[in-house]
């Protein structure tokens, strides 16, 4: 009687996935490594109350190199399109404290209602009120 033996383990070179598992681990890893680095700035939260006839449906970008001059790649709830960063609203975020909860709330100052800003809470984003700085006259 004959004992099969049974390597597991990677497939050989001679498997005919082995080209692809190369490709896969090897392309990720360098096509990742040769990414442009995002622009500075948030994307809005994404809607989810959205009229489909008046969102844009496509995708047109898949990082923010491929969106000319300040423009953002995001996800606007239902495709990817090119757009401006959200303005910033007046005032500064107070500081954070030593604990807060890890929940995004919000991603950028237009998420939130008023006036006020999206700023952290020592571990995620939520809507706060602005410090007014002080005026020097």
């Amino acid at each position: 009687m004959g004992t099969a033996l049974y390597r597991v383990g990677l497939p050989s070179v001679h498997h005919p996935y082995f080209s692809l598992l190369c490709l896969f681990c090897f392309g990720h890893g360098v096509w990742s490594g040769l990414q442009e680095p995002e622009k500075p700035g948030v994307c809005p939260k994404p809607k989810t109350n959205f009229d489909p006839r008046a969102i844009r449906c496509v995708t047109e970008c898949f990082s923010d190199s491929q969106c000319e001059g300040n423009l953002k790649c995001c996800f606007n709830g239902c495709g990817r399109v090119c757009g401006p960063k959200p303005k910033a609203k007046r005032g500064l975020c107070p500081s954070p404290g030593d604990f807060g909860i890890c929940d995004h709330v919000c991603y950028a100052d237009e998420d939130c209602e008023g006036d006020d800003k999206c700023c952290s809470n020592g571990c995620g984003q939520i809507c706060q009120r602005p410090c007014v700085p002080p005026q020097h006259g």
